[in-house]
């Protein structure tokens, strides 16, 4: 074999090895592939939760992401669908391979950057929501934890919202609020707790000690004059003494230092998407 075949062989054999391990720079070093939420995480999968609204309760939003770059898409707005609105379609990545675009049952294109076990919703450009309800347009992916693993709130974030049904020992029903009745969600991944007040959504941060004792801190909520009944105050009273929590039989009760519950509420899941 002559010197001039050899050489180009090695040639070959160096490049494809190139290709194979990473992309070359001007100076000929391998580079490896950069790792996006496209390639790097486990995307695929059913996500849930509630997303804030400007003129309504909130929205009950269910998105399944499949591996071919298909989508369902499932939302609800609390105070106006007797029913989820559901479409189909396909989603496309950006050029990072970081957040990915679908076209909602109405209007523009909504935007999701993909994050470990969830999407955070974008702005209508694509760019990150920024204040004190931010928190509060995380989906959560349902089932998206390590198998054998669990955490203590697990009860509270097993629903994607508890609706209040009784306020200090009284019982509350939509005739009590401006809209829909109050609401409260717990997200395990964040730590941070949102909710409706029966007039403003509300944000913070929770934490669960003991196996029953929690503690909200840090609440603040939109500044939106209702006029008719209202409930924030004592809701608000009630989830600033709270002290220890107890679910059972799909309810939840929030409770003070002196065991008084203060605030009952039933879990409130999010229908499956039609014809799932």
């Amino acid at each position: 074999m002559s010197f001039v075949l050899v050489v180009a062989l090695l040639s070959v054999t160096l490049a494809a090895s190139g290709c194979a391990m990473g992309v070359s720079d001007s100076k000929g070093a391998n580079q490896p592939m950069a790792h996006t939420s496209r390639n790097a995480l486990d995307w695929a999968g059913t996500y849930q939760g509630t997303l804030p609204c400007a003129d309504c309760p909130g929205i009950l939003t269910r998105i399944e992401l499949a591996q071919d770059e298909t989508f369902v898409l499932s939302i609800q707005y609390i105070d106006r669908d007797a029913a989820p609105r559901t479409s189909r379609g396909t989603f496309k990545w950006d050029a990072a391979g970081r957040t990915i675009e679908l076209q909602g049952p109405a209007g523009p294109p909504w935007h999701f950057q993909v994050i470990e076990g969830g999407l955070a919703a974008l702005d209508r450009e694509g760019q990150p929501i920024t204040g004190a309800l931010a928190s509060g347009y995380v989906l959560a992916k349902v089932g998206g934890g390590h198998a054998g693993t669990s955490s203590p709130d697990a009860s509270l974030a097993g629903s994607p919202s508890w609706r209040l049904f009784e306020l200090f020992g009284a019982a509350v029903t939509a005739a009590d609020t401006v809209e829909q009745v109050p609401n409260i969600h717990f997200d395990a991944k964040t730590q941070r707790v949102y909710g409706y007040t029966g007039c403003n959504q509300f944000t913070g941060s929770y934490s669960v000690e003991a196996g029953d004792r929690l503690r909200l801190s840090q609440l603040a909520s939109t500044r939106r004059a209702c006029i008719g009944p209202d409930l924030e105050p004592q809701y608000l009273r009630a989830l600033n003494s709270v002290d220890r929590f107890e679910v059972r039989d799909r309810e939840l009760s929030l409770m003070q230092a002196d065991g008084t519950v203060s605030a009952r509420f039933r879990a409130a899941e999010l229908p499956p998407a039609p014809g799932h």
